[in-house]
Formats: C-alpha cells, structure tokens, sequence
C-alpha cells in the first residue's frame, strides 16, 4: 500500500464557539439531518452527533515508578513488622533509596503496589443505653454542674481511669499481599491481664500504676492517697462511676481532704479526656510483637513517658 492511501487518523480539530451556535441552529431550529450539518462544515457526523468540544482524556491510570528492586524491599520489611504504619515504611524506603525524595511513591499507581492495604473499618457497637434520653440528660447535668460551680476545667480537675493490657494486645489492621489475609501471630500460653491505673491534668501524667491482674477497691484506695499526696492545689476528681470508684474505703480517704469526687455521667468516657491518652499509649504498645508481660511493661512505661504536656492541653 502507498503512503498516499495510508488513512492517517485525523487530528483534533478546534471548533469556534460562532460554528457550534450555527451548528446548533441548522440541528435543532432548521431541523437539518446531522449528516448533512456535518459536511457543510466538514466536520464528521460523531462530532456533531456528541457535541464534542474538547479531545478525549488519553492514556489509562498512572503507574507506579515502583521498580522490581523496591517491591522487594518493601516486602521484606512488612513481612517482618506487619503492623508498620505506613510513614514509618516511607521513612524506611527513603532512608534505604536516598534518590527517593518523597513519599508519593507509596501512593501512586495501585496496580503496581505489592501490598494491598486494608481500607474497611472495623464497626462500633454501640448498646441502645448508651444515648437514651436519660443519659443525654445526666450529661447536660453534669455539664451544667461545672458551669454553675464554676468549675475550671484546666485548673481544678484530675481525670482518672483505668486500662488493660494482654500479650494478645494488637492493632486492628495490617498489611498483606492482595489476596491473602494479614495474620498477626500472638504467644498462646495464658497471662494475667495488666492493668494500668493513671491520672493526668493538663500539665501531663500526674500518676500512674500498673497491677498484675485487674483492679480493686484496696488498690484503687491506694492509688487515690498517693495521688493525694502528689497533688496539693486540686479540687475535683473526676471519674467513672464503676463500682470500686464509689466503695466506702475511696469515700472516706477522699473524705478526710479538701477535694471532691465528681462522678461522670454513664457510658460517657467520651467525657474523660484520659481516654486520649490510653489511646496513644496503647498505639505505641501495640505497634509490635508482645513475646511477655515483661516486654508490656517496658513498652507501656516508654509510652508513659512520650506523653507530653502539650497533648494534654490539647486533649482538654
């Protein structure tokens, strides 16, 4: 065949707003066939027929620059930390490839990325008593207490609570190869649980203790007059209304001071602004292998530790 009979596929050609009005006109007003409209202005039928002003997007997605010698690398490094978030593996990628100069590599072209992440989330159970009309009230109550005792937030509160640790204690997501499940493996032998009891202000972590086994009134008792003795210029103690709370022994040590017990109101943690703080303590344990109660305690006193007045503040 010759060059000249070659059809060459014609190139985007441009429409000026004046021929698409007189296109328009002939089509819809004249009542003219598209056929024709098209070969007066030399234009093919399609065009008109779809009123297409503007090239066709070219090309699929984008890939990945990910090259064979990074997939291993990356997954070689989830297969030893499954539960590695996803800046520290960035931050491991650049620091192995220093040409590497940012993390977009992780987040372009998902045909080519050898790990598929999990995107669902895990569903909230939430029982019906949780926000009855009764508990709405008790928490307009309670909120309405600080305000007509002029309670400071910042100044006169100590939050109190309590939290449990296991070897079987992990994150909720991990990475795995697309289609296979992401399996955490755990020690099968059984512990005891360890609990941690803490309070906190905005200053920081004013005490924490951690017990072998769960928490009872003895030891909360013991808890709270330490505590007591720690913090000479508070005035309120907040906390959950769980049973040991409210046993005589705390009342009467609580008693003999200047401070008050005020009570939150029920399935209200969301209250407590320790429950920030449990959760970043708990993301930090939970972020590799427990092998021992040993190893619990060594990581939850290191998470202690990170706690910083700053988030505290924020937490308020």
């Amino acid at each position: 065949m010759s060059q000249q009979n070659k059809k060459r596929k014609p190139k985007y050609q441009k429409i000026s707003l004046q021929i698409k009005n007189q296109i328009i006109d002939n089509v819809n007003n004249k009542g003219l066939p598209i056929r024709e409209v098209a070969a007066n202005f030399q234009l093919a039928a399609s065009t008109v027929q779809k009123n297409r002003i503007a090239p066709k997007s070219r090309g699929g997605n984008k890939r990945s620059i990910l090259n064979e010698q990074l997939k291993e690398f990356l997954e070689a490094v989830i297969e030893e930390e499954l539960w590695i978030s996803i800046s520290d593996l960035a931050q491991k990628l650049v620091d192995q490839f220093p040409n590497i100069q940012s993390q977009s590599h992780l987040t372009m072209g998902g045909q080519e990325w050898p790990i598929e992440p999990a995107f669902t989330k895990a569903s909230d159970i939430v029982p019906d008593s949780h926000n009855t009309l009764k508990t709405i009230q008790q928490r307009k109550e309670y909120i309405q207490k600080i305000y007509n005792e002029n309670i400071n937030i910042y100044r006169d509160m100590v939050n109190i609570d309590e939290t449990g640790f296991n070897l079987h204690f992990s994150k909720s997501r991990g990475h795995a190869r697309c289609g296979r499940p992401a399996i955490h493996k755990v020690v099968s032998n059984r512990v005891k649980n360890i609990s941690v009891i803490a309070a906190i202000n905005e200053n920081g972590i004013l005490h924490y203790k951690s017990i072998l086994g769960s928490v009872n009134s003895e030891i909360f008792a013991t808890f709270i007059d330490k505590l007591l003795r720690i913090i000479p210029n508070r005035k309120f103690l907040v906390m959950d209304n769980i049973c040991f709370h409210k046993s005589d022994i705390v009342k009467e040590i609580v008693e003999d001071t200047t401070y008050q017990i005020l009570y939150l109101p029920p399935y209200s943690p969301f209250l407590n602004m320790i429950e920030n703080c449990f959760s970043k303590i708990k993301d930090s344990v939970a972020k590799n292998y427990l092998k021992d109660q040993e190893t619990i305690l060594s990581r939850m006193n290191n998470a202690f530790n990170i706690v910083m007045n700053e988030d505290c503040e924020e937490w308020i």
